[in-house]
């Protein structure tokens, strides 16, 4: 079987310096200027334990160090390399786009958190705000204490869930608003980016930014700005990494049994 790590441009010398997952040596298949970098695996079971994906990343971060790359995900597995080469004769115009686009770019990723806002649960209701609800629960059998009592505590959970629905959509709408600024504060070093925004009072904002290698440091001094303009959030804002968000959506490649 042949593990894929990356595509980039046409390689010629060798990466005698690193090794892949499982310390397997590397190899070059080359297709009309693409080349795939790959490895041969045995049949082990493909876990993504810390040290396999930190020899995947290491492979594609040394790549990245002096070539536009297309980095793949962990695990992505051909039963032969006739395979690979058939992929990169189906997909080749995408990745030489992608590789042309994403030439001297990099992957900064960045998480926008709440300091001080209270812990939600996963309904979105922040814990001990509702108590007479574990309370119901400590009385009587299974904790019914006759149908007056049960709807009453209906009445309660259901006036719980609606307010804890008006909360996220209130979060979200000043997540929302945060994410505006945030963009307009970095766009003057942005290429390209994605967003997510959270409902939650904790994690607000999940973003990946596309970042010339060039506008690195600059980036960076933006995003300080931005840390103490809002003392109350912590920006964490991790990276250079591999450009794994702006790539193009290609045909997903069937595991391999």
């Amino acid at each position: 079987m042949i593990y894929l790590y990356a595509i980039t441009e046409e390689l010629e010398g060798p990466l005698e310096a690193l090794r892949g997952v499982d310390y397997a040596p590397l190899s070059y298949l080359h297709r009309d200027g693409l080349t795939a970098v790959v490895s041969e695996i045995g049949a082990w079971g493909m876990t993504p334990a810390p040290r396999r994906l930190w020899q995947h990343e290491q492979v594609v971060e040394a790549l990245m160090t002096d070539h536009s790359v297309l980095p793949v995900r962990f695990a992505t597995i051909f039963p032969d390399e006739a395979a690979v080469l058939d992929r990169l004769d189906a997909f080749g115009e995408v990745y030489q786009r992608d590789l042309d686009r994403l030439r001297g770019c990099v992957e900064l990723s960045l998480r926008v958190i709440r300091l001080w806002e209270p812990y939600t649960g996963g309904d979105g209701m922040a814990q001990g705000t509702y108590p007479e609800l574990v309370a119901s629960t400590q009385n009587g059998q299974n904790g019914r204490k006759g149908p007056a009592s049960d709807e009453k505590n209906g009445r309660t959970y259901d006036v719980a869930r609606r307010s804890a629905a008006l909360q996220r959509q209130s979060n979200r709408r000043r997540n929302e608003s945060l994410g505006e600024i945030i963009n307009r504060s970095l766009q003057p070093f942005v290429a390209d980016h994605t967003m997510q925004i959270e409902e939650t009072a904790g994690v607000l904002i999940k973003a990946a930014y596309l970042v010339s290698k060039e506008n690195l440091g600059d980036m960076q001094q933006a995003v300080r700005r931005l840390m103490r303009a809002y003392p109350n959030l912590h920006f964490l804002c991790t990276g250079p990494w591999p450009p794994y968000h702006f790539i193009s959506p290609v045909e997903p490649v069937k595991k391999v049994a």
